[in-house]
C-alpha cells in the first residue's frame, strides 16, 4: 500500500469524534470521493495523496488525516510484527528523523498501547539498521513526523498521520480563557443545526467566550478552509511531503471562499474575554465579520443589534456549565434568563451545547432535534430550539411524545383516571389525589384542585445520584401537567423532607385560594 507518485490512488484516513463519523463521510463525498468505510471515529476513503492533504486543508470535523500505508488482519501479536515488516519505512521516512507512533483502538493482545507503539519502533530501526542508515529516535513532544496505528475488530490500519498537530487548533486561538470550546467540536455543532442550510440574516452568541462559534460560523458560511492558514512546518515531515504542493492547495481553497451577508455579533459580561475574542477574531483574519461587545445576558435582546421581524436570526451558545468549569453554580437561573431573552425573537433558533441535560430541560422550551456525543470525558449534548414565528410552526405539529423514561408515570397516572373517573363523575368531585408515590423511581404524590395541580416530591436520600434526581424532576415538571391538560403556570410544586428545631414552623408563602 505504499504509492511513489502523488497522483497514485491509495486509502488514506480521517480521525473524528465518537459519534461523528456521519458528518467525515459527507465532508469526503462533498469533494467526489468514494468512503471505503466507517467506524466509530474512523473513516477511510479512496483518494490520490494530493486529494489526501485537500482533506486535511478542508475538513472541520476531522482532528487527523492519516495516508496508510498497511492495513490487515492482527489477531495475535506475530501478525502484528509480519505487517510492519510488509511498510517500506526506508521509503517513507527520512533517515535519522525522530518519529512518535500514535496507537488507538483495542485488540485482545494489547494490554498496553506503548508495547505496540515499541513494536513499530523495532520494525522502523530494523529496517534503517540493515540499510545501514541512521536509527530514527523516538520523540513525544516535537516529533518530526507521526505513525498512526488504529486497532478495530481484528484490523489494523497503519499510517502516516500527516498533520504533526491536531486540525482542531486552527491557529488563531493563542488564549482560550477559562473551559474553551475545542474549534472541531463548535464544528460539529454547526453540522448539526445545519445553520448554512439557509443563510440567514444574523448569528449571535450571547455568551461568547474566547468567539470559538462565531469563528467556526463565519468560517463555515463564508467557505473559509480551516487550515488554509496552517504552515507546512505543522505537518509530518515524510518522504510524501515533497511530492506535493502544500501551498498550492491551500491557495485554490482560497480562491473557492465567498463573503455572505450574514452579520455576526458576540457578547460576554467578561470584558477579558471580549479582548481574548477580539485578538482571536484578528488572527483568524475576520474582523471586518465579525464584531464583539461587553454585554449581560439580561440585555440580550433584537433591539441591542437592530434586528427586525423579518430577519432571520441564528442564536448559537455554549453556556458554562457546572462539570466544565469544574463548580457547582446555580446555573438554572442563568439558562432560564436566556430562554427568556431569546424569546423576544420573532424568526430566530436557538442552538445550545452543554453537558447538562437538566439545564437543557431547565429552559422550559421543547427542542425539535436533540443530539448526544462524547467528548474530553463529558457526554455533550446538542439541542436545537424554534422560537418566535418558527415556534409556532413547530408547535402546531403533532411531535409531542414524551421521553421513554417517564412514560411508567404518565401511563400510571392514565390509569388510576380510568379507575376512578366513574366515582368522580357521578359525585362531581374536582379535588382528588391522582397519584401517591405508587412507582420507586417517581417517589412524589400529584393531587388535583379542580384547575390547578399540586405536586410534592419526597426528597431522594442521599444514596440516589443528585443528577439523576434532577433529571426524574425536571421530567414530572414537564410532563405531568401537559398529560393532565393543565397549563405549566397553574402547576405547584413542593419538595417534603424532614425539619427540625425553628424551620418547621417559619412561614413560607402566602396561601393559595381557590374559588
Amino acid at each position: 500500500m505504499n504509492h511513489k507518485t502523488e497522483h497514485s490512488t491509495g486509502i488514506f484516513a480521517i480521525g473524528t469524534l465518537l459519534a461523528t463519523d456521519d458528518l467525515v463521510a459527507d465532508e469526503i463525498v462533498s469533494q467526489g470521493l468514494a468512503v471505503k468505510g466507517r467506524q466509530l471515529g474512523w473513516v477511510t476513503a479512496e483518494g490520490t495523496l494530493i486529494e489526501a492533504y485537500r482533506m486535511l486543508c478542508t475538513t472541520r470535523v476531522g482532528d487527523r488525516v492519516v495516508w496508510l500505508l498497511a492495513r490487515g488482519e492482527v489477531r495475535s501479536v506475530d501478525k502484528f510484527r509480519d505487517l510492519l515488516r510488509t511498510v517500506d519505512w526506508n521509503n517513507a521516512l527520512y533517515a535519522g528523523g525522530n518519529v512518535r507512533v500514535d496507537v488507538t483502538g483495542k485488540v485482545g493482545w494489547v494490554k498496553d498501547t506503548r508495547f505496540a507503539g515499541q513494536l513499530v519502533m523495532d520494525a522502523i530501526r530494523d529496517q534503517a539498521s540493515l540499510a545501514e542508515r541512521p536509527r530514527p529516535e523516538y520523540e513525544s513532544d516535537q516529533p518530526d513526523v507521526r505513525i498512526a496505528v488504529r486497532f478495530g475488530r481484528g484490523q489494523v490500519d497503519i499510517g502516516v498521520n500527516l498533520n504533526r498537530t491536531p486540525l482542531n487548533q486552527r491557529g488563531y486561538r493563542a488564549e482560550g480563557g477559562e473551559a474553551p470550546l475545542r474549534e472541531t467540536l463548535a464544528q460539529v455543532m454547526l453540522a448539526r443545526l445545519k445553520v448554512d442550510r439557509k443563510v440567514p440574516a444574523i448569528i449571535t452568541d450571547p455568551c461568547c467566550g474566547s468567539g470559538t462559534i462565531l469563528i467556526e460560523a463565519c468560517m463555515r458560511l463564508n467557505q473559509i478552509a480551516p487550515q488554509c492558514h496552517r504552515s507546512s512546518d505543522q505537518l509530518s515531515k515524510w518522504t510524501g511531503l515533497e511530492r506535493i504542493s502544500w501551498t498550492a492547495i491551500t491557495a485554490e481553497e482560497r480562491t473557492k471562499e465567498r463573503q455572505c451577508k450574514t452579520r455576526f455579533m458576540g457578547f460576554d459580561i467578561d470584558p477579558d474575554a471580549v479582548t481574548r475574542a477580539r485578538a482571536n477574531i484578528e488572527r483568524a483574519g475576520l474582523s471586518h465579520l465579525i464584531s464583539v461587545e461587553v454585554g449581560e445576558i439580561k440585555d440580550f435582546s433584537p433591539a441591542q443589534m437592530n434586528i427586525s421581524e423579518t430577519d432571520q436570526t441564528w442564536i448559537l451558545a455554549n453556556p458554562p456549565y457546572g462539570n466544565r468549569l469544574g463548580r457547582d453554580d446555580d446555573l438554572v437561573t442563568l439558562y432560564r434568563l436566556l430562554r427568556d431573552k431569546c424569546k423576544a425573537f420573532a424568526n430566530a433558533s436557538l442552538g445550545l451545547i452543554t453537558s447538562e441535560r437538566t439545564l437543557v430541560q431547565a429552559l422550559g422550551l421543547r427542542s425539535n432535534k436533540k443530539w448526544e456525543m462524547q467528548a474530553g470525558g463529558l457526554r455533550l449534548n446538542i439541542a436545537r430550539f424554534e422560537l418566535g414565528l418558527k415556534s409556532e410552526q413547530f408547535n402546531n405539529e403533532d411531535n409531542t411524545i414524551p421521553p421513554e423514561e417517564v412514560l411508567p408515570l404518565l401511563n400510571r397516572l392514565s390509569k388510576n383516571l380510568k379507575n376512578r373517573s366513574k366515582l368522580l363523575k357521578y359525585n362531581n368531585i374536582n379535588c382528588y389525589r391522582v397519584y401517591d408515590s405508587e412507582l420507586p423511581e417517581f417517589n412524589v404524590v400529584i393531587d388535583r384542585f379542580a384547575d390547578y395541580l399540586h405536586i410534592q416530591e419526597y426528597r431522594p436520600p442521599k444514596t440516589v445520584d443528585p443528577k439523576s434526581a434532577n433529571h426524574r424532576r425536571q421530567l414530572v415538571r414537564q410532563w405531568v401537567p401537559k398529560h393532565l391538560g393543565i397549563p405549566l403556570k397553574q402547576a405547584i410544586y413542593k419538595e417534603r423532607f424532614r425539619q427540625s428545631r425553628k424551620s418547621q414552623y417559619e412561614k413560607r408563602a402566602e396561601p393559595l385560594c381557590i374559588h
